[in-house]
């Protein structure tokens, strides 16, 4: 509870960040079915802001293998996924590391279970892992077994 720095809000942004992404692509696989005949989503937007230039329709159709950097709604699905991953994972990760600055628990809490939850959407069986995982490790460095970063301060004898 001495720590200045804010850790744990930051926890709450990137856990609230994995859960809403968790959200989106849990409804995107649950309602929507890909038809490849139909307009291309994310492709037709990047047209209307003029980032790419869409395929003429009257041209002839040449199919060419899809690259990881094509820009298709599939891959956006996929990045979207990677984030989640990656964001749920910061977010455990920087509230475990707040909880070691001894911040205040309110934010941080929230941030780890958000962030928890947001991985537990895409996969159960390694949201539970997380879950566990961080609760061990908050009970390792209250009951001071993993020494936190004032604990340091204190034993080095500077204020």
């Amino acid at each position: 509870m001495h720590s200045k720095c804010r850790l744990g809000v930051v926890s709450l942004v990137l856990g609230a960040l994995s859960l809403t992404g968790a959200a989106v692509l849990f409804q995107i696989d649950r309602f929507i079915d890909f038809d490849p005949n139909a307009p291309a989503i994310i492709l037709g937007l990047l047209d209307r802001m003029g980032l790419v230039n869409a395929p003429d329709m009257q041209a002839a159709v040449v199919l060419s293998p899809a690259y990881v950097t094509s820009i298709n709604d599939s891959n956006a699905i996929e990045f979207l996924r990677l984030h989640v991953w990656w964001l749920g994972s910061w977010a455990i990760g920087v509230a475990l590391w707040a909880e070691s600055r001894k911040e205040e628990t309110l934010y941080l809490s929230i941030g780890f279970l958000l962030g928890c939850l947001g991985v537990s959407l895409l996969n159960q069986t390694v949201g539970v892992i997380y879950l566990i995982f961080g609760g061990v490790m908050v009970s390792l460095i209250r009951r001071r077994v993993i020494p936190s970063h004032s604990t340091k301060r204190a034993s080095s004898g500077k204020p």
